[in-house]
């Protein structure tokens, strides 16, 4: 696995997707709990 300090200076659209993923999976997480 390659470090997220890393991926963010070489790939910005990987880690925003990243934290498009994170921030949906807490709002699916809410829904289901």
């Amino acid at each position: 696995m390659i470090p997220r300090s890393q991926t963010n200076k070489k790939i910005k659209p990987l880690s925003l997707l990243d934290v498009i993923n994170s921030t949906m999976r807490r709002n699916t997480g809410r829904f289901s709990s």
